[in-house]
């Protein structure tokens, strides 16, 4: 008898908390959908002008961001080399803008000129990085070459100390004569 009381009463407790808290979830929904549709509409015909189910290309939600000019480019990459290279002469410097300043351009140029051809973009980029690194070797000496192209140390590992109560292997089991244990 007490047990049918006690589940009894267990199961009531369990339909009546179900039951109020379906209800709050329902009051929280009804208050917020008409916000969240209005920003969802404006964000979907922003964002989304296909149809359903038609697929994206690769990079179309990529919002365009001012590229910076070729000039300022080329200044960055010889603050690069630089960086990297620290015994640059003007001369080096001036000759360094003026290839990056080619090569930039270029580039633009080439982005612009084949745009819907990716092969022909890759082939042309290819060149520009061949005569570029070409560039290089001719202004840059040796030594300056390849403190430029070499990358920099990465930082050593260290040693982790080993855990202190480690598992201990099983000492292997003595087979008894006459049972011998086979390697499959």
């Amino acid at each position: 008898m007490k047990k049918t009381f006690l589940s009894l009463v267990i199961s009531s407790v369990i339909i009546i908390s179900g039951t109020a808290f379906a209800q709050k979830q329902e009051v929280k929904q009804e208050a917020k959908p008409v916000l969240k549709e209005s920003v969802k509409t404006e964000k979907k015909s922003e964002a989304n002008p296909q149809a359903p189910g038609q697929v994206k290309q690769r990079g179309e939600n990529r919002q365009a961001s001012p590229r910076s000019t070729p000039e300022e480019r080329a200044k960055m990459a010889v603050e690069r080399i630089g960086n990297k290279v620290k015994d640059l002469t003007d001369d080096q410097k001036t000759k360094l803008t003026a290839l990056h300043l080619d090569a930039y351009t270029q580039m633009d140029k080439d982005r612009a000129a084949h745009k819907d051809d990716q092969e022909k973009l890759k082939t042309a980029s290819k060149a520009n990085s061949d005569k570029l690194r070409d560039g290089l070797k001719s202004i840059l000496t040796a030594d300056q070459y390849k403190a430029y192209t070499t990358p920099p140390p990465r930082p050593a590992k260290q040693e982790q100390p080993a855990p202190t109560d480690q598992v201990k292997p099983k000492p292997q089991q003595e087979t008894k004569p006459g049972t011998e244990i086979k390697n499959k």
